[in-house]
């Protein structure tokens, strides 16, 4: 069995993501302000360590986050589940993606410690107040050009179809159409699977907040089947959409600038959207078998469902 490697800044970093999760302390710092840990090595991170950073902030879920998801009728259970299904994943994932290829420099042997050059707490704060100052800056920035590139995406197909005699075309209309057959593939009944498609579309374009509240309603007028809506509350958690990637990378550029080219890299945002996509962040996939649907990561079986249910 081979283990992917990852380096002592991602690690740190993907362990903050993972303790979000349980610990009430950690959940006080936000998923994208997690870098602040790594700030100094930041800019020294190659491409698939920074890849690294960014899917494991994106395929974790806070426990407050959860709460919310809960709220809108989701099960606990298995939001607890997936979330923790996708830390490993994330790494996994992330190095198959984009392996490393160039010589690290914050390794065990090689990372140098950093020594503060403030002289007084007075000049901490200062240097503190800018910083965040900059990253909430570069953050707002990002969220309004990523969701504002969604809106004009979709006002144009607005307009085409309403001249086609089809208004309601849009970005989530027609990842709904484009997602029925991987829902199918994760075992979802065909006749519900245009539900299902619609519910990870408006996730993608938009955010998981908005699905499941979507999905809560559905559920109320019992157009989800319990195994549909089982797969679907696995499938929206976690933080893949636009306004997330535009966070993470704000964020990310106002630390560490010389990271900016990286950052828009046709290669690496083309991962970030297979991502956002095709669900890459998680570990497992569903699969039929006998009236029921196991969850398999890797080539591992960790849980297992009967449904007795059609």
């Amino acid at each position: 069995m081979v283990l992917p490697e990852i380096r002592p800044a991602p690690a740190l970093c993907h362990v903050h993501h993972c303790l979000r999760e349980r610990h009430r302390r950690w959940q006080r710092v936000p998923w994208n302000e997690s870098i602040l840990l790594i700030k100094p090595y930041l800019q020294l991170l190659t491409m698939s360590e920074l890849h690294v950073v960014m899917s494991s902030g994106f395929a974790t879920v806070s426990g407050t986050i959860l709460a919310a998801y809960i709220g809108f009728g989701a099960e606990p259970a298995h939001l607890v589940t997936a979330s923790v299904m996708s830390a490993p994943a994330a790494i996994c994932y992330s190095k198959l993606l984009m392996p490393e290829t160039k010589r690290s420099l914050t390794t065990v042997d090689n990372i140098q410690p950093v020594v503060s050059e403030d002289l007084s707490a007075l000049s901490a704060a200062t240097r503190g107040a800018t910083n965040g100052t900059s990253l909430i800056l570069n953050i707002i920035a990002n969220i309004i050009a990523f969701v504002a590139f969604i809106a004009f995406m979709n006002g144009v197909l607005s307009y085409a179809g309403g001249m086609l005699g089809h208004p309601e075309l849009n970005l989530e209309w027609i990842l709904g159409k484009v997602f029925i057959p991987l829902c199918w593939a994760m075992g979802v009944p065909w006749e519900e699977c245009e539900l299902v498609g619609s519910l990870i579309g408006l996730k993608t374009v938009v955010n998981e907040f908005v699905a499941y509240q979507r999905m809560g309603e559905m559920k109320k007028a019992g157009l989800l089947s319990p195994r549909s809506e089982l797969i679907a509350t696995y499938s929206l958690c976690g933080f893949t959409n636009p306004g997330s990637a535009g966070i993470m990378i704000g964020a990310i550029a106002a630390i560490a600038p010389n990271q900016r080219e990286i950052l828009s890299s046709v290669r690496l945002l083309d991962f970030v959207y297979l991502y956002l996509f095709y669900k890459g962040e998680r570990f497992y996939c569903l699969t039929n078998y006998k009236n029921s649907f196991t969850i398999i990561c890797g080539r591992h079986r960790l849980y297992f469902i009967p449904k007795n249910s059609k």
